[in-house]
């Protein structure tokens, strides 16, 4: 039904969280379907880093 597809992101985050590198948002490539599955795969990584003043509630 769909195809030529991207996906556009970006991230959210609290004020105790900043970016160090990468991109804080952006648009994929765009895929098709596969003639065999008609899935749409993204191999796209993303690739961004935050440090944060008040890391809390990960145990």
């Amino acid at each position: 039904e769909h195809d030529n597809l991207y996906c556009k992101y970006c991230y959210v985050y609290g004020h105790d969280w900043a970016p160090t590198t990468g991109l804080e948002e952006g648009i994929t490539q765009i895929t098709c379907k596969n003639s065999q599955t008609q899935r749409l795969v993204w191999n796209f990584p993303l690739e961004t880093t935050f440090k944060s003043t008040n890391p809390f509630g990960c145990e």
